[in-house]
């Protein structure tokens, strides 16, 4: 399972988890994703491997908590 940030063109960071970044990947870059289609296109900037999906989603919710709190 993967964490990954992505950087749209409109310059935002998007979130998410996965268990398969490479297919995950083209569904964004693809137009595929609501979330990021109106956003524009996206660039991997950071992934990070965990052990189980569960494990991922935590982080990437704690991720998501800290990026709306600002800290």
């Amino acid at each position: 399972a993967t964490v990954y940030i992505l950087q749209t063109t409109s310059g935002k960071y998007y979130i998410g988890s996965t268990t398969n970044l490479e297919s995950r990947l083209k569904h964004h870059q693809g137009g595929f994703t609501p979330s990021t289609k109106r956003l524009g296109a996206t660039t991997l900037v950071l992934s990070q491997n965990y052990n189980t999906l569960a494990e991922a989603r935590s982080v990437e919710k704690k991720l998501k908590n800290l990026k709306i709190s600002g800290k």
